[in-house]
């Protein structure tokens, strides 16, 4: 009877060990299939990102020029209220501010969920542009004092 359950322990030792180093071997245990250059980060989830669309909406009181960028996936998006120095989306590091100034982000900016809406508190995002691949990534402070980040390579979407 001992040996039975000594045999019974050690195939739950074994198969506790095994689940944990497969989940540990993961790079996603949420289960959702991204890649690093397009997901976003946030409130413990990790969701997928796949298209890129601008808002032109001209020079804006303050001095900066206002273009929205929207990152988007199936079930979450990157909302942006950018403003550039000139009337295109430029390379460079944007940060966070209350104001409409060139080179940086508004407190408009917002993240979405399916089960959240964030607004972005503080942050950087930085934009590089090459031909017409875009690439943007965030580390940004959002409401309920988490952190998110995100990441897009790839072209405006039409």
């Amino acid at each position: 009877m001992k040996k039975h359950n000594v045999v019974r322990f050690g195939y739950v030792v074994v198969t506790v060990f095994v689940g944990t180093l497969l989940f540990l071997a993961c790079d996603n245990p949420t289960g959702v299939d991204v890649d690093d250059e397009n997901s976003l980060t946030v409130g413990g989830q990790t969701y997928a990102l796949s298209q890129l669309y601008f808002e032109d909406y001209g020079w804006w009181s303050g001095g900066g020029y206002n273009i929205d960028l929207l990152i988007e996936g199936q079930s979450a998006e990157v909302y942006l209220e950018m403003f550039f120095s000139g009337s295109s989306v430029s390379a460079g590091t944007y940060s966070f501010a209350n104001s409409h100034d060139s080179n940086t982000f508004s407190g408009d900016s917002l993240i979405d969920t399916p089960n959240n809406e964030y607004s972005i508190s503080s942050g950087e995002v930085e934009i590089s542009v090459n031909g017409s691949t875009y690439t943007i990534s965030g580390r940004v402070a959002v409401s309920g004092g988490s952190q998110a980040t995100f990441n897009y390579s790839g072209p405006v979407s039409n």
